[in-house]
């Protein structure tokens, strides 16, 4: 059984490490030279920049086998792209690196890749080419703007900029972390807040926060008696101008955000109307002149390689497009807390559905609100759980067991 894994970021690894153990056939396909995704600097789809702090301690973001090399510490961003690109040495499998992915082609039981350089056919894709890799940025006028407008994705584009006057649009992680390097390094910032987010510092008590693999601090401090307690330990952001946080909202996790906000280095603003040429003109009808304007405003899940009728939304197990034989796509929904927790059981799951081992269940496909909302690692672990154990499972089109296997499985521990 051939299988192609597109992407060499975490899911990447983690799928073509899981694939490997199985001993199939494997070819792994990347635009980049080396494995490690938008943490190595050198890729093409680097979001770096050189004072980024990582958001999640070690022991939740490396492989299980390694959760004891670091300690309980944060790595370096560096430091975590160095293991990643170590944590899978060349054994057995096909890499075609430095290939960009340009499409592929369904044929008689499997698929055609076709790349730079490259054309090979498998009897499954594997694809992991990341959910982060279309800025969704604010509208700006047609003839443009005067001051300088960048996605959060280009923010290492303004790593050397000083003493200019800067709007961050959105707190949530990647805009909190954003203001907060700007405000340090001497700018004049504002942040634009449209909805609240609960700010989170990265220890409480001497121990990290971090999502839960089973329930856990990052979980709990959204119930009101934690957050009574956050507001004992840290205080009450809304003190500072930030609204009162959504009540299912996941923790937005800093150290430094609410330390800038309570030394006057950061200003709170209004949701953004629109970008215009000159200023930019905020939901309350303010208006205010910046030099730069960095929207962190996330990001939309683009497949162009794959045929115009694969969808990432109804995901049966939150991996496998309705109606697509032999197609798996990981990194699916919005991982909540550490990827590594939803990029490990997903990989565990793909050798054994490319070998009929495993079918999705009789329960609905995964709605595009909860995809939205996304996961933590525990709380896929549940999902999938309840999807696997209502009844008989079915299987999907282009199984070796479609035709033999009809039992519901087990779920990986």
């Amino acid at each position: 059984m051939s299988v192609a894994v597109l992407g060499s970021g975490l899911f990447g690894i983690a799928a073509v490490r899981s694939l490997r153990r199985s001993g199939l056939d494997v070819t792994w396909l990347s635009e980049d030279q080396a494995p490690g995704g938008l943490w190595r600097a050198d890729s093409l789809a680097s979001k770096v920049y050189p004072s980024l702090l990582m958001i999640t301690p070690s022991g939740d973001s490396v492989f299980r086998d390694d959760r004891s090399r670091f300690g309980d510490r944060f790595l370096r961003w560096s430091e975590y792209a160095e293991y990643l690109s170590q944590a899978m040495p060349q054994d057995g499998e096909v890499r075609v690196f430095g290939a960009r992915v340009r499409e592929c082609v369904p044929v008689e039981d499997g698929w055609e890749v076709r790349a730079d350089s490259f054309t090979g056919k498998f009897d499954w894709i594997v694809n992991a080419t990341g959910r982060n890799n279309r800025p969704r940025a604010l509208a700006v006028p047609p003839g443009g703007t005067a001051y300088r407008h960048v996605h959060a994705s280009e923010y290492r584009t303004l790593s050397s900029i000083e003493g200019a006057r800067c709007l961050v649009v959105g707190t949530g992680q990647s805009g909190v972390d954003i203001a907060s390097d700007l405000a340090l390094r001497g700018n004049e910032v504002d942040v634009s807040v449209r909805s609240g987010s609960l700010i989170v510092p990265k220890y409480i008590l001497g121990k990290p926060v971090r999502a839960p693999r089973s329930g856990g601090l990052a979980r709990r401090v959204t119930s009101p008696v934690k957050r009574r307690l956050l507001r004992l330990l840290v205080g009450r952001q809304e003190e500072w101008g930030l609204p009162e946080p959504a009540g299912e909202s996941m923790p937005v996790v800093s150290d430094l955000f609410l330390h800038v906000l309570r030394h006057g280095l950061v200003t709170v603003r209004p949701a953004v109307g629109s970008l215009r040429e000159n200023d930019v003109l905020f939901a309350d009808g303010s208006t205010e002149r910046y030099d730069v304007v960095v929207s962190a405003t996330g990001y939309e899940w683009t497949l162009p390689h794959l045929p115009a009728g694969v969808q990432d939304s109804g995901l049966l197990l939150g991996m496998l497009p309705p109606g697509v034989d032999r197609l798996i796509l990981l990194n699916g929904f919005r991982c909540k807390g550490a990827a590594m927790a939803c990029a490990e059981i997903q990989a565990d799951l793909v050798p054994r559905i490319v070998l009929g081992e495993i079918v999705p269940g009789t329960g609905a496909p995964l709605s595009p609100e909860r995809a939205r909302v996304g996961f933590t690692g525990a709380d896929y672990r549940v999902y999938l759980a309840g999807l696997t154990s209502r009844g008989r499972g079915r299987t999907f089109p282009g199984s070796p067991g479609s035709r033999a296997r009809r039992s519901s499985p087990s779920l990986p521990s």
